[in-house]
């Protein structure tokens, strides 16, 4: 399921023996990563997960992780949009996106990149913001006006970094607790060699 999808899996017998891989896929490689994510999910006992639809195939491992544990599974959450497009069209990602805690001169030169009246569509749709009538340069002014104002509380967080830290810190140390007691379980319940580090 997962698997077909990842780099591995299209890669040709000749790719995979350039870069050092066995013809043939092993166990690891076409079980543990649907097994990883589902794992953190169950282990720390979450109700909900949410992303795009490559996330539609961490479905059924978290389901099945979940029935071995008698817990009932945690429900996907779809985002509002499958795919949000980046300044230049492409699916959004680094180097094509407005971040979280752009500053307003970087949103706005972020958006004046847009030609296409369907990214800017797109992100009104990701923010859950009716889409924009009229050109596109009207277009690009209200869409900046809106990407800033909701991304306001990311730039102005009232935490120091001292204070991010600590969280962190605190939260990292329970979490990795909770997580070395569940993997020690669920090895044993899928029979799966090697141990567990702190």
């Amino acid at each position: 399921m997962l698997y077909r999808e990842s780099f591995p899996a299209l890669l040709t017998t000749y790719e995979r023996y350039e870069i050092g891989l066995t013809r043939s896929p092993s166990v690891a490689e076409v079980v543990y990563p649907p097994l990883a994510l589902a794992t953190l999910i169950v282990a720390l006992g979450a109700s909900e997960f949410q992303g795009g639809e490559e996330m539609l195939g961490y479905v059924l491992p978290i389901a099945e992780v979940a029935k071995n544990f008698g817990v009932d599974p945690a429900k996907y959450l779809p985002g509002r949009v499958r795919v949000v497009l980046g300044s230049d069209g492409l699916h959004m990602a680094s180097g094509n996106c407005v971040y979280l805690s752009s500053d307003s001169a970087s949103i706005r030169s972020q958006v004046e990149l847009v030609e296409s009246m369907a990214v800017l569509d797109s992100w009104c749709d990701a923010i859950g913001e009716p889409r924009i009538e009229g050109g596109i340069e009207e277009a690009r002014r209200r869409v900046a006006d809106v990407l800033e104002a909701s991304l306001r509380p990311f730039r102005e967080s009232k935490f120091t970094n001292q204070d991010l830290v600590e969280r962190f810190e605190s939260g990292s140390n329970a979490v990795r607790s909770q997580l070395r007691s569940f993997l020690v379980e669920q090895k044993r319940r899928y029979k799966v060699p090697g141990f567990v580090r702190g």
